[in-house]
């Protein structure tokens, strides 16, 4: 098993997100990798997540598009979170944790 972190993970985060997987089913990491799909990994779908954000500045992701209307910012964070309450869950980690934002 390789212990290098993927692009945006601290190395000890990375190891030890690898090694917890190891005992979870087989379908559990079937789902989980879809999941990483969306956000950072080749996709049939086109551009994923990060390729969609790719160069947006914090100050154009933060412009809201009218009033009342959510931002790329708020967008991104609400996808991020639900990706961690997901693999949280599917893990058995628990519905709750630190959530590192």
């Amino acid at each position: 098993m390789s212990r290098e972190a993927p692009a945006g993970e601290g190395r000890r985060t990375a190891w030890r997100r690898r090694w917890h997987l190891r005992s979870v089913a087989p379908e559990i990491r079937l789902l989980l990798a879809l999941l990483d799909e969306g956000f950072d990994r080749a996709a049939w779908h086109g551009p994923n997540l990060r390729g969609a954000l790719r160069g947006l500045t914090a100050a154009h992701a933060a412009q809201r598009p009218a009033p009342g209307r959510h931002c790329i910012w708020e967008i991104a964070l609400h996808c991020a979170y639900w990706k961690y309450a997901v693999c949280r869950r599917l893990t058995g980690e628990g519905a709750r944790g630190s959530f590192p934002w």
